[in-house]
């Protein structure tokens, strides 16, 4: 059954007591969305008014040479996150840091974070498979029928490999935006399960 994008929103309250202080920033803005080619581009993405500027988040080279950062600015002040993974480097194996944000008066207040390790051969698989996504492009930029989304999830994939910078952004129609987020969202899923082995067992109840 294929996983609901929107899911890792609700994995906050497991997170929360996990957290550290984060630096927080600039207000969040709305992420209604107009379809445009500027929803995919290389190089460095233009962060402006989002859980990435308003975070203080570090540019892709400053964290590794191999690096996918996924980041949610939703609207009408649902939490925010930005989930990093990166491969391995001289000093370490591929790391997650996933770091959650909830909105504030004029900023980005934060509410927990998560970091957990990946084999080499997880992470290669993970990379691999967003890679294809990224190569899809936006349902636009692939003739599709153009979608004007309101009050969304607010989604941007970065990705730097073999020296190369470019980002998708978008979550209407087809995006692949949306399947990365539901391959990530599986991630967190996991690791929140390995921590709280009563889940696998019973229903977690609402929240």
């Amino acid at each position: 059954m294929r996983r609901k994008p929107h899911r890792t929103a609700a994995l906050l309250a497991f997170f929360a007591f996990l957290g550290s202080p984060l630096a927080a920033g600039a207000s969040p803005s709305s992420a209604s969305e107009t379809p445009s080619t500027l929803n995919l581009g290389e190089g460095i993405y233009a962060a402006h008014r989002d859980v990435l500027n308003g975070t203080g988040s570090r540019p892709l080279r400053k964290i590794a040479d191999d690096v996918i950062r996924f980041s949610s600015t939703p609207a009408l002040g649902a939490p925010g996150y930005i989930i990093e993974l990166h491969g391995k480097t001289r000093d370490q194996g591929p790391q997650v840091l996933a770091r959650f944000f909830r909105h504030g008066i004029d900023r980005w207040d934060p509410d927990g974070e998560m970091r957990f390790a990946l084999s080499e051969d997880a992470y290669d698989d993970l990379a691999g498979t967003i890679d294809e996504l990224l190569a899809q492009g936006t349902p636009e930029s692939r003739g599709q029928v153009r979608w004007i989304c309101m009050d969304g999830p607010g989604f941007v994939t970065e990705r730097l490999t073999k020296g190369r910078a470019h980002w998708l952004s978008g979550f209407c129609g087809d995006n692949p935006n949306n399947a990365i987020a539901a391959l990530l969202d599986g991630l967190l899923e996991q690791q929140v399960a390995s921590r709280l082995p009563s889940l696998k067992t019973r229903k977690s109840p609402r929240l």
